[in-house]
């Protein structure tokens, strides 16, 4: 005759429960766990798509750095003497958009990007583009006190 009762129901609980642990374990340990980076998690290399690398050669740096004059540089950016700091914007073809010359804050910088974002996209000819930002830039300098 089997008892009956609390023993036999906590005895089978208690296997129940022990394979239940021992088969997530042993499933999640079986898992090939990718290489930890800043955004996540990588998935581990592939041993057969590691190729051997060339090993380059040593950089070579120059003992003094070529020379240049800033009044070229200057010229070129159609101001008469340089101004530091300057900030040039381009776009994507590689046109100057904009010379700001001095110190660049968050709102000028919103302000130009934003411009030459929609100038990148096509929705803007250049020299609306530039003097979309002239004009933003006069109505962020004329809200500044003094």
């Amino acid at each position: 005759m089997i008892p009956r009762g609390v023993p036999w129901a906590a005895a089978l609980l208690a296997v129940v429960a022990s394979w239940t642990g021992a088969r997530l374990y042993l499933h999640h340990a079986a898992v090939q766990r990718g290489v930890p980076v800043p955004a996540g998690e990588a998935s581990a290399p592939n041993p057969g798509e590691l190729t051997a690398q060339p090993e380059a050669p040593p950089a070579q740096i120059p003992e003094r750095l070529p020379n240049f004059a800033l009044e070229d540089l200057a010229g070129k950016l159609g101001v008469a003497s340089p101004v530091f700091p300057f900030t040039v914007f381009t776009d994507r073809r590689g046109r100057i958009v904009a010379l700001y010359l001095g110190e660049l804050h968050k709102a000028q910088a919103d302000l130009i990007l934003g411009v030459v974002e929609r100038l990148n996209e096509d929705r803007l000819p250049l020299a609306d583009a530039r003097r979309a930002i002239t004009e933003g830039l006069n109505a962020l300098q004329a809200k500044i006190p003094g």
